[in-house]
């Protein structure tokens, strides 16, 4: 029987990280950036695009500015070039998790009033059913979603405004501005923790906490600037807000599940909006991954305790 041989090209620079590169910089559009993101030289990223140039008969990228655009030959390719990178990760994935024996540190990046709550959940799950494993978190900065897509973080809790295309994500709890004071704030005793009227409210000076890029998008002006003398901070570190809020007059315009994580022992108390100024916020605050780890059996178990906190929390949350 007369055999055939498939030849294989000469030129034929396909291997993990080629395919890495190519989707870091359909990211990122910047050559050094993903050098940076992959652990390799400048020099050696041009060297593979260059490679890679070459094998496809395409620019692939061309500079444009200060960075790099795709072709559209590329953009035809994203699809076929990602599907080939989960391939290869689910083929060296372990095809099963179990947590006893696990030994794996999860990478979680999460910013905000809820940051206590989840990681103090998630650290009595692992002590409880996975006592090798263990959490590394960071707060979640401008380059957190760049850090998720090269590998560096394994989950980013955010808003649901700016999640990268290419990634997946899950709902955890709705964005729900309020008023965040003392529980001794004239303004929360005369009105017994229900709505204010914009008169009481507009009598205290007050803080907006913005925790995202686009967290202005979600702060309506005439909650935190009527009259525009009254917003006398911005900031985007939650505990500053807090504090001073515990020690003041002031009053902090935040999210309600956030809030709700601390009251118990901050000594600070969440009420609504006045009616006028109530907004119906379609936004919530999401988990994100990676495509790449989307079929990994140890992030869906991960996952699965971070619904579940999800879950538990809203259903104690004051309604």
């Amino acid at each position: 029987m007369r055999k055939t041989v498939l030849q294989k090209k000469r030129n034929d620079p396909f291997n993990r990280m080629t395919l890495q590169l190519l989707l870091d910089l359909l990211s990122t559009r910047h050559l050094g950036l993903t050098s940076e993101h992959l652990g390799i030289s400048a020099a050696t990223a041009s060297r593979k695009l260059d490679a890679m140039r070459e094998a496809f008969g395409d620019q692939l990228f061309i500079v444009s500015g200060r960075g790099l655009v795709p072709t559209p030959f590329m953009l035809s390719l994203e699809d076929d070039i990602r599907q080939a990178d989960l391939s290869i990760d689910r083929l060296f994935s372990p095809k099963t998790f179990d947590p006893a024996s696990a030994k794996i540190t999860f990478r979680i990046a999460v910013r905000g009033l809820v940051e206590a709550s989840l990681l103090g959940y998630l650290l009595s799950a692992l002590r409880r059913e996975a006592p090798h494993c263990r959490l590394n978190h960071t707060c979640r900065t401008s380059n957190s979603f760049e850090k998720l897509l090269a590998g560096q973080l394994d989950f980013v809790v955010s808003t649901d405004v700016n999640v990268p295309h290419m990634c997946r994500y899950m709902p955890i709890f709705p964005i729900e501005l309020g008023i965040l004071t003392s529980q001794n704030h004239p303004l929360y005793q005369t009105f017994k923790g229900e709505a204010p009227t914009i008169e009481a409210l507009n009598q205290y000076d007050r803080i907006a906490i913005h925790v995202s890029k686009t967290g202005h998008q979600t702060f309506d002006h005439r909650v935190i600037g009527l009259p525009s003398e009254r917003l006398v901070m911005t900031t985007n570190e939650p505990l500053v807000a807090l504090e001073i809020a515990q020690q003041s007059e002031f009053i902090v315009v935040a999210p309600k599940v956030g809030t709700s994580c601390t009251s118990d022992t901050s000594g600070v108390v969440w009420m609504p909006l006045p009616e006028p100024l109530q907004i119906n916020s379609e936004h919530s605050a999401v988990l994100v991954w990676s495509e790449e780890n989307h079929q990994n059996p140890a992030h869906i178990w991960m996952r699965s305790l971070i619904r579940t906190w999800s879950n538990e929390f809203r259903s104690i949350t004051p309604a």
